[in-house]
């Protein structure tokens, strides 16, 4: 999946004009599961959004780096969460940061090759919080007209970080806009 200028041109509009689609709290893989957490450490948040994580997190006494492809979105994180280090970037053309994480977050935003590079950014015994749209067997054929791209497929989630250790992995049913889609959740920590 390739982001292009009209991708961040979406997004800013929804951060601007914010509506249906636009985060308005933390997540809550996250906020049900901080007890899994240090109590302080380092963390980057993949497409951050308004940078509700990022709050969470800092108030806990975590330095958190926070990246997301809209301005807008970006901006208005900065002003509501003083201290968040945060730039706009263009996911699919990402360059590894320097830094080593105690966590990675990634919360509906899907992009598999991202994945593979978690590893690289961890420090030991650094965790994951991955959340993102997926098929489930049980959504009618007609409630699948999506690009493929967009969502994983059954197990997939858990299989890509099967070799890691798995703290938790749900796959459930929610509605989006009404129609019923799935839900795939993975909190791990690499093994080591």
């Amino acid at each position: 999946m390739k982001t292009s200028s009209n991708d961040a041109q979406v997004w800013n509009l929804r951060y601007k004009n914010p509506g249906e689609g636009v985060s308005r709290g933390p997540n809550r893989l996250l906020i049900n599961h901080l007890h899994l957490l240090p109590s302080s450490g380092s963390a980057v948040d993949f497409a951050m959004g308004l940078g509700w994580n990022a709050e969470i997190l800092m108030k806990r006494n975590w330095d958190v780096v926070g990246v997301d492809v809209a301005y807008q979105a970006v901006k208005k994180a900065k002003t509501r969460v003083p201290g968040l280090k945060a730039f706009v970037t263009d996911l699919t053309r990402f360059a590894l940061l320097d830094k080593k994480f105690d966590l990675v977050m990634n919360f509906n935003y899907l992009q598999r090759d991202l994945f593979a590079n978690f590893e690289k950014m961890l420090r030991p015994r650094g965790m994951i919080m991955v959340e993102s749209l997926c098929v489930l067997p049980a959504m009618k054929l007609e409630d699948r007209n999506f690009s493929p791209d967009h969502y994983l497929e059954p197990g997939e989630l858990k299989s890509l970080f099967r070799d890691w250790e798995i703290l938790l992995f749900i796959e459930r049913e929610h509605k989006l806009n009404g129609k019923p889609r799935g839900k795939s959740s993975l909190i791990a920590r690499l093994p080591g």
